[in-house]
């Protein structure tokens, strides 16, 4: 039997904007034991005192398992609120790799804030069988100086097309606006195992805008995994009080390391490194 156990903590502080907002992924426990590789990822998003959004926990566990000639990999998301799973299998049968995205539940959480009050509104994007299911369509009216946000959902299933009522909220603040994420998977086969890299390319426009307090926040990033190697682009800017504070090009890397034990387990390592921070 062979036993082996990683811990990785990973720390990233995304921006400093009328506090601070970090983000903390925790890679807790690699645990290797004969062919069954054991990951868990705790997901932490903390935000000042001002915006307290510590109940955003996500618990994120890979799976793979090798029974005879067959190589699964299961990978569960499970959020502590309202449980969102997402299921994503690789299996491997007579030397073919065959991928099979059952489900894939894609949580997005939009923060606003009313009044002081925090209000957390939740979209989720559904994929079934590579097909997006859940479409949410956020449509922005300014109606007698209110900010009024309309969401439209619109699901299909087995080619039927089924249309929900317009959420509308009523907020003084504008998020998530203008959002792309594409997703590409590649099945490599290493010695008879199946290891899954993950091509990602996401660019994401967010626009925040406090207006009690006078707060503009205009969050552009891009997000490209070349050849294994994860680059972010972040370009943030803050106006405060008459103030312009700008950070530029905030480049993270994110480098995978493979490991193979005994020809029969692969361990994905995540390195996470910033590169250059500039304030003007």
């Amino acid at each position: 039997m062979v036993v082996a156990v990683v811990v990785l903590i990973e720390y990233i502080v995304v921006a400093e904007l009328v506090g601070v907002v970090v983000v903390l992924v925790v890679d807790v426990v690699v645990v290797l034991v004969d062919d069954v590789v054991v990951l868990v990822d705790v997901v932490v998003v903390l935000v000042d005192d001002f915006v307290v959004l510590v109940h955003v926990v996500v618990v994120l566990v890979d799976v793979v398992v090798r029974v005879d000639d067959v190589v699964v990999r299961v990978d569960v998301v499970v959020r502590v609120d309202d449980v969102v799973v997402l299921v994503d299998v690789v299996v491997r049968v007579d030397d073919v790799a065959v991928m099979l995205v059952y489900v894939v539940f894609v949580l997005v959480d939009v923060v606003v804030i009313v009044d002081d009050v925090v209000v957390l509104v939740d979209v989720f994007l559904v994929i079934v069988h590579d097909v997006v299911v859940v479409l949410v369509d956020i449509v922005v009216v300014l109606v007698d100086d209110v900010i009024v946000v309309l969401v439209d959902v619109v699901v299909i299933v087995d080619d039927v097309v089924v249309e929900f009522d317009d959420v509308v909220v009523l907020v003084d603040v504008v998020a998530l606006v203008d959002v792309v994420v594409v997703l590409v998977y590649v099945v490599v086969i290493v010695d008879d195992i199946v290891v899954l890299v993950k091509v990602v390319v996401v660019l994401v426009n967010v626009i925040v805008v406090l207006v009690d307090n006078v707060v503009v926040v205009l969050v552009d990033v891009v997000l490209v995994i070349v050849h294994d190697v994860f680059v972010m682009l972040v370009d943030v800017v803050v106006i405060v009080d008459d103030v312009v504070v700008i950070v530029h090009d905030v480049v993270v890397m994110l480098v995978d390391v493979v490991v193979i034990v005994n020809d029969v387990v692969v361990i994905l390592v995540d390195v996470v490194m910033i590169v250059d921070v500039v304030v003007v």
